[in-house]
């Protein structure tokens, strides 16, 4: 077994970190149950009404962050409906988009996927910045993958639809 650290990260409760060499580098937290009493006491992307708490603090991500880690130097993929949209403030450094190489790609913007890929690897930006903004590895590059063909239409009413292609290993 490897080496257990007690964190305290944002006043909440204590948090274990068991770094376990024997499960191959992977780094296990044990949590607290928190109870929250609404939406805004976790995020709000409105800084005037930002009542919640940092959650990356409350993970107790800021213990790695001091140590150095942030995600730099790795390679984040997250494969949604549709693609991550590039365009938000915090999102700017979504360099690749990747359909697969479907026949009919959707290549969409997906809400879901955009605000994955904020918690993902989220980055300050734009005219309000704020913790609240940063994914938990912020400095890795984060890449978007989309393999649905069609929405079910309306979009986000139903669903999406893929073939075997939109999974098939290349």
């Amino acid at each position: 077994m490897g080496t257990a650290l007690q964190v305290q990260a944002a006043d909440l409760s204590s948090k274990t970190i068991i770094d376990d060499p024997t499960a191959g580098g992977v780094i296990r937290v044990a949590l607290p149950l928190v109870e929250m009493e609404g939406y805004n006491d976790v995020l709000s992307s409105n800084p005037s009404t930002f009542t919640g708490i940092n959650i990356n603090e409350f993970l107790g991500a800021d213990t790695f962050y001091d140590a150095g880690y942030t995600g730099s130097g790795s390679v984040v993929a997250n494969v949604e409906a549709g693609h991550i949209w590039d365009g938000h403030e915090t999102l700017g450094h979504v360099t690749t988009q990747i359909d697969a190489g479907l026949a009919s790609p959707n290549g969409d913007y997906d809400l879901h996927a955009t605000w994955v890929g904020g918690l993902i690897g989220g980055r300050l930006g734009g005219a309000a910045q704020g913790e609240w903004q940063r994914g938990i590895a912020y400095g890795a590059d984060l890449w978007s993958g989309a393999i649905a063909t069609a929405w079910t239409p309306p979009a986000y009413s139903l669903g999406f639809s893929f073939t075997a292609a939109s999974v098939a290993i290349p």
